[in-house]
């Protein structure tokens, strides 16, 4: 039902720093410093592939068939909708969606998105008719 794209702008240990970890395990000392670092990465790694959540600013770029199947988002968590694009019925062209013709409220996994006027009929044969910035 949905595809996503993430790009992750943050490293392992922009998200988690080495003095933090270090802070936790009480280590004051650089000998495993390496070892300490490839546990973190590992460790944000499994969280985010196990939980679907992102511990590390990310990007996503979300397609789904039509804006009723974008409730439920399977990434997150999101801070913001950078924008909203759909083939309309009958058309080849990618329509983006002015902020002004939509509000929208993110609460954790879960996206309201209501329109000004009506919502955008999407084409029915595309799988991935909205594309969904974020």
């Amino acid at each position: 039902m949905f595809q996503v794209t993430a790009t992750t702008t943050q490293t392992f240990a922009q998200a988690i720093s080495d003095a933090d970890v270090k802070a936790w395990l009480k280590v004051d000392h650089d000998d495993d410093d390496a070892l300490i670092g490839a546990l973190r990465d590992a460790a944000i790694d499994q969280v985010e592939r196990h939980t679907g959540r992102t511990l590390r600013t990310s990007t996503f770029v979300i397609t789904a068939p039509n804006f009723h199947c974008i409730k439920r988002l399977p990434v997150g968590p999101l801070t913001s909708v950078t924008s909203i694009e759909y083939f309309a019925e009958n058309s080849d062209t990618l329509a983006t969606l002015a902020a002004t013709e939509y509000e929208h409220a993110l609460l954790g996994d879960v996206l309201h998105i209501s329109f000004r006027q009506t919502t955008p009929n999407t084409d029915p044969y595309r799988a991935n008719a909205v594309k969904l910035s974020c």
